[in-house]
């Protein structure tokens, strides 16, 4: 059993309300709680948060038992969890899911836990809180599609060899790192000892910022990742500060996970692109990867 202790906890912001429901002719009552994360301070530097809830302290008492919750948590792709403190019970509600599930509790007090946030993933997350009986049922968004190992050619970066709908699935068992000097115009690196034959699967890029200024003056810059064969650009992004001595000391840009396969034959790179002043400043290519030489 997964143990939060460790967990920043937070007051619920919100009043509850209960909603009278018909369910196959019975009379039944629900209490939606939608909690949307950044309100309680999800961010990459707090990527760990648990909200406590107490019925019984609202100023409704419809609600006579808490019998089963219904999640939903598509479109995120951080773990939810409902935990009962009389039973220690725990829901846990898997990325891109949403289902019914029990209640084993004989309390009104529950503690939802989300973990994982980042400043580019901060999902808001809908609960409903039944008195009903409902069989447990959970829809996996995504794991089907894993399973088959279904792509589409939208992801998929390279020539027409490369552009197929269906890949083989990838470890990421590589892994390397990148810093662009943000000072030198059309600074460039290159990424996995590109060009050789076969391809490449990226499963996790992070893309970030750090001690990035330009004085006092204002400046901006776009990175790139990007081919210098037909695939072209894969990522770009820009950043600036107004000048003041104004400083972002840490930024995460992106980062997300996926199997986006690219074509090893041609040269891959990062690169800096000065707009304007003299930024001063690095950004940082993380990606987790499979290489695949033929």
């Amino acid at each position: 059993m997964r143990n939060f202790g460790g967990v920043p906890v937070r007051p619920f912001l919100s009043k509850l309300n209960v909603a009278a429901v018909k369910l196959q002719g019975i009379q039944t009552q629900v209490v939606p709680i939608n909690i949307d994360w950044r309100d309680y301070g999800a961010s990459s530097l707090l990527s760990n948060i648990a909200v406590e809830i107490n019925i019984e302290q609202q100023s409704f008492v419809a609600l006579d038992f808490i019998r089963s919750v219904y999640i939903d948590n598509l479109g995120s792709n951080q773990p939810i969890f409902v935990v009962f403190p009389d039973t220690t019970y725990t829901i846990v509600a898997k990325p891109n899911s949403e289902g019914w599930y029990p209640a084993y509790t004989n309390g009104k007090k529950l503690t939802i836990v989300g973990l994982g946030f980042t400043d580019v993933s901060i999902p808001t997350s809908e609960i409903l809180i039944s008195n009903a009986i409902l069989p447990p049922g959970v829809n996996n968004e995504i794991d089907t599609s894993v399973a088959y190992w279904l792509a589409s050619s939208s992801i998929t970066r390279g020539t027409t060899i490369y552009n197929q709908n269906l890949g083989t699935p990838a470890l990421g068992d590589q892994f390397t790192s990148q810093t662009l000097d943000l000072s030198v115009d059309g600074f460039t690196v290159n990424c996995f000892g590109t060009p050789f034959p076969g391809f490449i699967y990226i499963t996790d890029m992070y893309i970030g910022i750090s001690s990035y200024t330009g004085g006092v003056n204002p400046c901006a810059n776009n990175i790139f990742f990007e081919s210098l064969g037909v695939a072209g650009q894969f990522y770009s992004g820009g950043m600036s500060v107004p000048g003041g001595n104004a400083t972002i000391p840490l930024a995460p840009l992106l980062q997300m996970q996926g199997q986006w396969k690219i074509d090893a034959s041609q040269f891959w790179r990062v690169r800096n692109g000065i707009i304007n002043g003299a930024p001063v400043g690095t950004a940082t290519f993380n990606f987790s990867y499979t290489s695949n030489p033929t």
